[in-house]
């Protein structure tokens, strides 16, 4: 499976929200670095800061445009990760369903209408339809794993490390 800016844009044709998973997309965006993860294309969960992109934190009435990246997001894009753009959650993480307020819900691609669940649903549904080989996310409960379990796709929460 190839995974490039060119496949990403032919895989998101046709695709609304609701299915690719995304709250805000930049496929103009460009590296900021060459390294380990050169050639990786990812997404950010909406609860976190990618500079120059807005943050809704899961609400439409919270948005912001970041001045700064968070730090392991920062320490991803060092390793030459190219950030693309964010992934749904729910508003403030604070849900077991990916129902951003006022933006579109993801819907599972396994079993389509039912949420990917977790707050870092827009992420698995990404992962899960091959759009992106991965994807951030934070848990703090569950946030990682059950979206990735109810989306047929690996979860991983590494422990003993901050990604929040």
């Amino acid at each position: 499976m190839e995974f490039s800016l060119e496949q990403l844009r032919a895989d998101l044709r046709g695709l609304s929200p609701q299915h690719h998973g995304f709250t805000h997309l930049d496929l103009d965006r460009r590296p900021r670095s060459t390294g380990r993860l050169s050639g990786w294309i990812l997404s950010a969960k909406d609860l976190n800061d990618v500079e120059g992109m807005p943050t809704t934190l899961g609400s439409v009435h919270r948005q912001y445009v970041a001045d700064e990246t968070d730090p392991f997001l920062a320490q991803l894009e060092e390793e030459g990760a190219l950030l693309v753009g964010k992934s749904a959650a729910p508003e403030l993480g604070l849900t077991v369903d990916t129902e951003p307020i006022g933006l579109p819900h993801p819907v599972n691609p396994l079993h389509p209408g039912a949420t990917p669940g977790g707050s870092s649903g827009g992420a698995a549904v990404q992962v899960a339809r091959g759009l992106l080989r991965a994807a951030h996310a934070t848990d703090g409960g569950g946030s990682i794993r059950v979206p990735a379990a109810a989306c047929g796709v690996v979860g991983f929460k590494p422990a003993g490390i901050d990604l929040a």
